[in-house]
């Protein structure tokens, strides 16, 4: 949904969506929004919300965000930004509950709306089969950051030229993605088997690459990025398409 390319680090969107410029915490807070609002919203449906009512909560929860300031709480060293915002989800949650009132959806402040059906288009690719809603949590955020990964790689190619090549080539990286024969790919780019096979190496690791840095970013520090890609592949298990 949208453009989720971050301008600079995960942390530094953070900042921005506690900053005292409303402008800029709109636009931090929009660009967050693109990013977790599945992983949430799976973690919801799991916990036995209806898709509509999972789609209010979240949609709830990122005004209130947008409204109160609530970024300003959210500090670099106390682990991975989003084992705070489930938290921080499930304390709006237990409010709304006991204020026994439902969300108004939008209402203007929200930048941008969580459509149930996408969400349930997605939750069924990420696997039906996933009850615990911490396991859909965490397996939601892994599809998030391949899918991040990707459009960052896209925006790359893009930026030198190579969009055709990512047209045609992007699709293999992705989980579920094109299987087509390589010669035909091949044909398609006007390119030997040789060179697509290594064209294909440097895009698989280019994507790797830039998966790590979209998880650096999330959590500030090597170490703790190292335990996010284990945790990601563990949510990715059982999958063909691992790039990690």
């Amino acid at each position: 949904m949208g453009d989720a390319t971050f301008h600079s680090t995960h942390w530094s969107v953070v900042r921005g969506g506690a900053s005292a410029d409303a402008e800029l915490r709109r636009v931090s807070l929009e660009r967050l929004c693109n990013q977790y609002w599945f992983p949430l919203y799976a973690h919801l449906r799991r916990r036995g919300r209806d898709a509509d009512r999972a789609a209010d909560l979240v949609q709830g929860f990122f005004a209130q965000l947008l409204s109160r300031d609530g970024l300003s709480t959210v500090k670099e060293d106390v682990g991975p930004f989003r084992a705070w915002l489930m938290g921080a989800l499930r304390n709006h949650e237990r409010d709304e509950v006991a204020r026994e009132r439902a969300l108004k959806r939008g209402g203007g402040a929200v930048p941008i709306p969580i459509d149930p059906e996408e969400g349930e288009r997605r939750l069924e690719l990420a696997g039906e089969s996933l009850d615990d809603p911490v396991r859909a949590f965490d397996r939601a955020w892994a599809l998030s950051v391949l899918d991040q990964g990707l459009l960052l790689l896209e925006q790359e190619m893009k930026r030198s030229g190579d969009a055709r090549r990512f047209e045609v080539l992007g699709p293999q990286l992705s989980i579920g993605g094109d299987d087509r024969p390589r010669e035909e790919l091949a044909r398609e780019l006007d390119m030997k088997p040789v060179a697509l096979r290594v064209t294909l190496m440097r895009l698989r690791r280019r994507y790797r690459e830039l998966l790590v840095q979209v998880v650096t970013d999330s959590v500030g520090s090597a170490e703790e990025a190292g335990q996010e890609l284990e945790l990601l592949s563990a949510a990715l298990s059982g999958e063909s398409r691992d790039p990690v």
